[in-house]
């Protein structure tokens, strides 16, 4: 059983050394699909790549820099009702959260994506180390980075999610091998 959790362990510090070029290499079917749009695009003009499974839409300029992120949840915030927020309760103290946009599902379409979208997502260059962008992820507490390559063009998005994937996926095998053996 020491042998087992030492070569899991050795497992997991593998994929935390590997770079992020690599890691989209190997694990891309664990990644979101995701579409680019321009900042000079509305809410309705995105919409479709939403419909079509696209998790998230990265915003960018004219020369492609990365200047904010869309995700679902973003509209679905831009949609509640004016004047009302969500009361939270986390250990014994309540918080409120108002949404950043109050509009009509009619002024959605053509709100500019600037109203809705993360305008600070986490940004990471593909030579980075998994085990860095997972520190980045803590510290920001955000479940996603935008990577780019040297030139600042987007490569994709990497989310906690598939990071566990791949973890959990590698755990699986050391695992089933010892189940064998």
């Amino acid at each position: 059983m020491e042998e087992l959790v030492r070569e899991f362990s050795s497992s997991v510090t593998d994929i935390l050394n590997m770079r992020v070029r690599d890691f989209i290499d190997r694990y891309r079917d664990f990644l979101p699909r995701f579409a680019i749009a321009h900042h000079a695009s509305n809410v309705g003009r995105v919409l479709g790549y939403i419909k079509d499974g696209r998790d998230y839409v990265v915003v960018v300029d004219d020369e492609g820099v990365v200047r904010g992120v869309l995700a679902p949840v973003d509209i679905v915030e831009a949609l509640r009702l004016p004047g009302r927020g969500i009361v939270r309760e986390h250990m014994g103290a309540a918080f409120a959260t108002v949404p950043k946009v109050k509009v009509t599902p009619r002024g959605l379409m053509r709100l500019e994506l600037v109203n809705v979208m993360n305008k600070h997502p986490p940004v990471v260059e593909e030579d980075a180390r998994v085990e860095e962008v997972m520190e980045l992820m803590g510290r920001e507490r955000a479940n996603y980075v935008v990577v780019v390559d040297r030139r600042g063009k987007v490569r994709a998005v990497l989310t906690a999610h598939a990071l566990l994937r791949a973890i959990t996926g590698r755990a699986r095998t050391v695992f089933e091998m010892a189940s064998r053996g």
